[in-house]
Parts: C-alpha cells; sequence; structure tokens
C-alpha cells in the first residue's frame, strides 16, 4: 500500500455521499465481529463521525477515505486489494440505481465515461482527471495533480468505472491500473 500526500493534505476532501456505499457493503458482506474489526481500524474521530452520521453532503479529510479502503482489504479483503473493485463496483451499483440508470443505458459507453468523470470534481478535492479517447473502445484516464496518492481508492474507481460501462450497454469492460506515480495514474479502460 502507497500513500504520497503533498503538504499537510489540508485540500484533499472527499463528499460524504461516498462513504454510504462502502459502509453499507461492510454490514452486508461483513460478520458482525468483521464490521467491528473494520471500525477498530479508524481513527477515533472517524468512528465518531460514522456514529453521528456520515452528512452526504459534507467534505471529509481524504485520509479519512483510504483508512476505511485499507481497513476493508485487511479485514473483508483478507489483505488482497482486489476486494475494492468489488467495493468500487458495488458503489456504483447503488449509488447509480433509478434515474441514473436509465440515463447511462441512453448513451454509448465512451460518451457515459466523459460525463461520468465530472462526478470526480463533485466527490472528490484531490487533483483533476481527463479522458484520452482511444478508439470507440478504448480510452486512458489520466489522473494529475494528486495531492494524496493511494492505490486502494484508483482500484476502487476502477470497479466503480466498470460498472458504468456495463450500465451504458459495454460487455467484457477491462479497467486497469497503468501509469502510478505522483505525477501521474492512469486507467486504462477498453471494453466490446
Amino acid at each position: 500500500m502507497v500513500t504520497f500526500t503533498r503538504g499537510d493534505s489540508k485540500v484533499a476532501k472527499v463528499k460524504g455521499t461516498v462513504f454510504g456505499p462502502r459502509l453499507e457493503f461492510i454490514q452486508k458482506k461483513g460478520t458482525p465481529a468483521q464490521q467491528q474489526q473494520v471500525m477498530d481500524l479508524l481513527d477515533p474521530s472517524f468512528r465518531d463521525i460514522i456514529a453521528r452520521r456520515v452528512m452526504p453532503h459534507g467534505w471529509y479529510p481524504f485520509e479519512y477515505y483510504v483508512a476505511l479502503n485499507r481497513a476493508i482489504v485487511k479485514v473483508l479483503g483478507h489483505g488482497d486489494e482486489a476486494i475494492l473493485r468489488e467495493v468500487g463496483y458495488y458503489s456504483a451499483n447503488v449509488s447509480l440505481n433509478g434515474i441514473y440508470k436509465t440515463f447511462f443505458r441512453a448513451g454509448t459507453p465512451g460518451f457515459i465515461v466523459k460525463i461520468a468523470t465530472r462526478a470526480w470534481e463533485q466527490y472528490f478535492q484531490n487533483g483533476q482527471l481527463k479522458v484520452e479517447t482511444h478508439t470507440a473502445q478504448s480510452l486512458t484516464m489520466h489522473f494529475t495533480g494528486i495531492e494524496v496518492l493511494a492505490r486502494e481508492h484508483f482500484i476502487s474507481t476502477a470497479g466503480w468505472i466498470k460498472k458504468v460501462l456495463e450500465l451504458s450497454g459495454a460487455k467484457n469492460v477491462k479497467v486497469e491500473l497503468g501509469k502510478f506515480g505522483p505525477e501521474l495514474v492512469t486507467l486504462e479502460v477498453s471494453w466490446e
């Protein structure tokens, strides 16, 4: 697990809405003992926020998001980061339910990814995202200016993007972590 932080990380934040599907995932996939183990791994101030209620429209330190992902990997994934693809996929399925599903089915996969990437700015204050289209069935997502760099975040994002593309009708979706460094992170995306 790699984390790179520029400065004191006062800027990197995540919107509270992002935590809901993750906490629901923990409840659905974990035993009561595992749920408690995940909570025990979190900072007491974050546990207090969860106990009171994470405000969906509030902004929280990005480090809380990273810590929750790492606790999920440790407890529910038994150390395997691959569980975060499942978390991202689950999160997209929960978050993009209802009216959003109709919207995603109306566009082409490439167009939908470009639109969906606008969510980055609405849910994460941690860098910029640009999409480079290669063909009608492949693209690269470029993340730059990342203040808090954590593999866990991008692995989860890969699962989220896979679900988004499937909602738009794409088949055999592949989302792979390409470059990973403090200056640039890429996700290589392809589908049929």
